[in-house]
């Protein structure tokens, strides 16, 4: 016994010795970690004529931010020099497996410094981070070596910076040692602490992976989420770190340049700008804007669209009878499936293709949506969203699309009013945002994103009031923000900013089908839009026109009369005869809404036409009965194609 006793005190001793396992893992991430934030200072200082409003004191705040996507891209690079030192077995004292641990992390990490070093110089011809979609760029030209030799010799003092960056990680990784012994410790202790010890340290690299974030309701840090430390957009190119970019793109979407049209041809068939009068007698008039976007409010749950159904109710009668009131759209459309796609639909007219656009590679680029130009105007601008801060990385498009002010969950004042797992439930936190814009000075622009129709479809114990059930568990959950959008309108209408206020209500995206004709391609995107006016009754109507989210934007602007121009791949619904189509993508195909059509295609090549207006079940194929229109709608796509992706390619989305 006491034999084991000291064998346990010699045991514990070697652990704790200097420079074991650990002290030698922390110290050599931490290096690079260190050289990571000195190389940004370089990518800086080489390309600070890009950044003439980036003070230095701003930069230790960007530096700040770099930290968590430096921690992301070294933990994914040396994941294997990180798996290999920390595996439980005795052999990893053993200097010859030092040794190769040595040379992979060398390896592995100079590789980084390349990359990091290549963009000071590559920089200023793309102006964003490389990405993965460089191999694509590059992988057919035939004369990639002597491109890169060439690029060698015009920027030769790279080869310096990197031999420094190369020296200074060599010298100082040979400063720390592994000194522990642990042939000395008892396998009864060594396996049982050391996989312990693996395992949290698993845990702990999942978690830097992700951006230092463990929630559930957030997902880990793209590009976009460099947004939230930057007040310029471009600035979020030193925040992030090009093997970040690279990883975080790996097996994106990246687009490729077309060349359908010319120039001017192509502006007379798709045309992204929008531009309104400028004359003198056109007066803007400051009304504050509030738009609701509702969590998967499919158009089928609302009962004022699905007459059809005999005694269906559908779960939204407030909204219901607030259309009565408003400009509702009978033909209505997401244009993408998924939350994090409608944001920059709605505020900056960009859709979703191939790829979301916030974890794109483009998701830096420079943008003048809603947020900025009422900014411009005067306006105080605030966006509301009652889950954690940074989910789904709205607190970062936020900032990137132009708003002031983010309030989320840290933000909201009264965190025990949750419901235990996205976030705060829509009725408390919409009363939150109704007492905070009461605070605001006007005019003021607020944006909502509501959470509570969202699995696990969760109704706070303290609601009392009867709800609708249905066939679907989240028709409840759609009652529920049906009745806490009553509340809010209740309390708004008692404010004196409610009567100078126009609301813009729509959904994400359309959710979960009960009935039929919407699990078709019209179906899966069909959403209330609908624009509500409580001092003027003149937009009180129902139109049958195609409207889209992309369309709320320029919108607005042309009701509250708005001079100049606009990018967006939306329309001013209430211009004279509004031209454009419908656009989304889904499945590899996109799809365009012209009228009574949707017509699907494969990039160029048409595969579906139908009305699905009469046909709401897309049962009969038109294709070849309608070729003057397949011929006008193919040119529409070619054109849009062109348009979307060599606009994101070089960042022109401007007017």
């Amino acid at each position: 016994m006491r034999t084991h006793i000291q064998q346990f005190i010699q045991s514990t001793r070697a652990y704790c010795a200097n420079n074991h396992i650990y002290t030698t893992l922390l110290w050599n991430f931490s290096l690079v970690m260190l050289l990571y934030q000195v190389n940004r200072v370089f990518f800086f200082l080489f390309n600070h004529k890009d950044f003439p409003e980036t003070s230095l004191f701003h930069l230790l705040h960007l530096m700040r931010g770099g930290f968590w996507f430096d921690l992301s891209a070294l933990l994914y690079l040396n994941s294997l020099y990180i798996l290999l030192m920390i595996i439980p077995f005795k052999f990893r004292a053993q200097p010859s497996y030092q040794r190769i641990l040595k040379y992979i992390f060398i390896t592995t990490n100079a590789v980084g410094f390349i990359l990091n070093i290549g963009d000071y110089f590559y920089y200023p011809f793309t102006l964003r981070r490389t990405t993965a979609s460089i191999v694509s760029e590059f992988v057919n030209e035939t004369q990639i070596f002597a491109l890169f030799g060439r690029f060698l010799i015009d920027y030769w003092y790279g080869i310096p910076i990197f031999a420094l960056f190369l020296v200074a990680m060599i010298f100082t990784f040979k400063t720390v040692k592994l000194t522990v012994n642990y042939a000395k410790m008892s396998l009864w202790l060594y396996f049982p602490l050391h996989t312990v010890s693996m395992a949290v340290t698993v845990g702990l690299v999942v978690i830097g992976m992700r951006g230092g974030d463990w929630h559930h309701s957030t997902r880990p840090i793209s590009l976009g989420d460099a947004g939230v430390y930057t007040s310029k957009p471009k600035e979020v190119f030193i925040v992030l770190n090009t093997p970040f970019c690279i990883f975080r793109t790996l097996g994106t979407q990246a687009y490729k340049e077309v060349s359908y049209y010319n120039q001017e041809d192509l502006n007379t068939i798709y045309d992204p700008i929008v531009s309104y009068p400028t004359d003198s007698t056109r007066t803007f008039v400051k009304k504050n804007v509030v738009i609701i976007l509702l969590e998967s409010f499919a158009r089928e749950y609302h009962g004022y669209y699905n007459h059809g159904h005999e005694n269906y109710e559908g779960f939204t009668p407030f909204l219901d009878s607030l259309s009565q009131h408003s400009l509702r759209f009978w033909y209505a459309f997401a244009n993408g499936r998924k939350s994090i796609d409608a944001m920059p639909s709605v505020y900056t007219g960009i859709p979703q293709i191939k790829t979301h656009y916030v974890l794109s590679d483009y998701a830096g680029n420079d943008v003048k949506g809603l947020p900025k130009i009422l900014d411009s105007l005067g306006y105080n601008t605030a966006f509301y969203h009652g889950a954690v801060n940074g989910s789904m990385g709205f607190d970062s498009f936020a900032k990137i699309a132009g708003f002031q002010h983010y309030y989320g969950m840290d933000e909201y004042e009264g965190k025990d009013k949750t419901e235990g797992l996205w976030g705060i439930s829509d009725g408390p936190f919409l009363e939150y945002m109704c007492r905070n814009i009461s605070a605001t000075k006007e005019p003021f622009m607020a944006g909502v994103f509501t959470l509570s129709s969202h699995h696990p479809f969760l109704v706070p114990d303290n609601f009392k009031e009867p709800l609708r059930e249905g066939p679907l568990a989240v028709h409840r959950v759609i009652h529920y923000t049906d009745q806490s959008l009553k509340k809010f309108f209740a309390l708004a209408k008692k404010t004196n900013w409610y009567k100078n206020t126009i609301f813009v209500i729509t959904a994400d995206h359309s959710s979960q089908p009960y009935f039929k004709e919407y699990t078709t391609t019209w179906g899966s995107f069909a959403v209330p839009i609908i624009f509500f006016d409580p001092s003027s009754e003149l937009i009180a109507k129902e139109s049958h026109q195609v409207a889209q989210q992309l369309d709320i934007t320029p919108t607005i602007l042309g009701y509250l009369g708005y001079s100049g121009k606009l990018f967006t791949f939306g329309r001013n619904l209430f211009a004279p005869n509004p031209k454009g189509v419908c656009v989304n993508y889904l499945d590899g195909l996109f799809n365009f809404f012209s009228g009574d059509y949707v017509i699907r295609f494969n990039e160029t090549t048409p595969v579906e036409l139908y009305n699905y207006r009469t046909d709401s079940l897309e049962s009969h194929n038109l294709l070849k009965e309608r070729p003057q229109f397949v011929d006008s709608m193919t040119n529409i796509a070619k054109a849009f194609q062109q348009q979307y992706y060599n606009r994101m390619i070089h960042n022109t989305l401007r007017p």
